[in-house]
């Protein structure tokens, strides 16, 4: 049975939008044409508490003048004067505040009535470049500053936000030309695919297809091909566990690449915003998977997300 804490640990990781309530009910998207909470299989339980294991930083930033502070101390990193390269928490704790502030991640902590204004403004008008429609790091250089086009701070922000961010044109061009470059700059861990990548990427195609041009779409189905092909020949095992490529954990070997397939619609008809194609093998596989984890008799919380997924295949 999934935790509390569990949930919680999934939320904070940026892994799990959403507790997996309406996987439970069996549930799948309505739309193949728009990604969104409503329509994800991870529906919200209200019930967790998660005021207990709430960060102690947020009073520090819990006023205008402390947020733009603290995100303007992460956003600009000098790391030849100071050493530190402050990526890691712009990326995580910057945007773990998205999710708390717009109450995508309960906390039960009164936030200032102006603070989503100012993030959303912060987010839309100061940090996004409006060149690569990206979010991430600015870097003091010799020649200046140097914004990065980070896609994993990019996912995040999206992610959160529903889809509901400006550039979406720039966003999906920047996406394409970075699709050979190293994460998180790129698709590519050590110059092959990664299925937790690939994720990030269909994700992404998901929320922005309506935007692409034909030629766009021609070639994010091209990849997403690639993908789908990768992920069933090289990181899926014929006994239904997967190759551990870049993830950390047994847990999340299953996980990542169960999420791809989920959000490409492999498993379920309704997210194949992509393909008119049918996968008749799509059912044995999550079969295989499934009876794979209960062989294992693996109960964390990355693993149940993929149980989850596959156990409420077409």
């Amino acid at each position: 049975m999934q935790t509390h804490f569990g949930l919680f640990i999934m939320f904070m990781a940026g892994i799990l939008p959403m507790a997996p309530a309406a996987v439970m009910a069996q549930q799948s998207p309505r739309s193949p044409q728009t990604r969104t909470e409503k329509q994800s299989v991870f529906g919200y339980d209200p019930s967790p508490d998660f005021r207990k294991y709430d960060p102690q930083y947020r009073d520090k930033i819990n006023s205008p003048t402390r947020f733009r502070a603290y995100m303007d101390r992460l956003l600009i990193a000098d790391v030849a004067r100071t050493g530190e390269d402050t990526r890691t928490e712009l990326n995580l704790g910057g945007t773990d505040l998205v999710r708390l502030i717009l109450g995508k991640l309960p906390s039960g902590y009164a936030f200032h009535p102006q603070l989503k204004t100012t993030l959303l403004e912060y987010l839309d008008d100061k940090w996004q470049d409006p060149k690569t429609g990206f979010w991430g790091t600015w870097y003091q250089t010799p020649g200046g500053i140097r914004k990065t086009a980070d896609m994993s701070t990019t996912f995040h922000i999206m992610h959160y936000r529903d889809g509901k961010i400006k550039h979406w044109p720039q966003i999906i061009a920047t996406t394409l030309a970075m699709k050979d470059l190293e994460w998180p700059y790129g698709w590519m861990q050590e110059g092959k695919m990664s299925d937790h990548h690939n994720y990030d990427v269909v994700a992404l195609f998901h929320y922005g297809w309506k935007v692409m041009s034909p030629h766009q779409q021609m070639e994010a189905k091209a990849q997403i091909q690639k993908m789908l092909d990768f992920c069933l020949t090289q990181s899926l095992r014929p006994d239904g566990s997967f190759n551990l490529n870049d993830e950390g954990t047994i847990g999340e070997s299953f996980e990542f690449p169960c999420l791809f397939l989920y959000e490409i619609g492999f498993f379920n008809k309704e997210n194949r915003y992509w393909t008119n194609a049918s996968f008749p093998k799509a059912k044995e596989i999550a079969k295989r998977i499934s009876r794979k984890i209960k062989e294992l008799k693996l109960d964390d919380p990355e693993t149940e997300v993929a149980r989850l997924i596959v156990d409420s295949a077409d």
